[in-house]
């Protein structure tokens, strides 16, 4: 940490790698899970798919800003990869219920 508080420089690549995998695995993990709940609720399948799709699309938008805002990488990895995975087990068994 730098004395103003902010992250420190040499963690810039771990943290691009975590707004760009990390990211994606908890936006897409979210956008399943809501696409499969809002089918479940019964909207109709496209229509479903599209809002899910809308809103992976901000989910992803807000992990990877909070990559670079975020001061601890370490929790950043754990919300955002075990976070990722979580939701993307909740959709295979959400599918399977199907």
């Amino acid at each position: 940490m730098s004395a103003a508080g902010a992250p420190r420089r040499d963690h810039w690549l771990a943290r691009l790698a975590l707004a760009i995998g990390g990211g994606y695995l908890f936006a897409s993990g979210a956008a399943a899970c809501l696409g499969l709940l809002l089918s479940g609720l019964g909207i109709t399948r496209p229509q479903a798919a599209m809002t899910a799709t809308m809103a992976g699309i901000a989910i992803y938008l807000a992990a990877a800003i909070s990559a670079f805002a975020n001061r601890s990488l370490g929790f950043l990895a754990a919300v955002l990869i075990g976070g990722g995975a979580v939701l993307a087990v909740i959709a295979l068994s959400l599918r399977a219920m199907h």
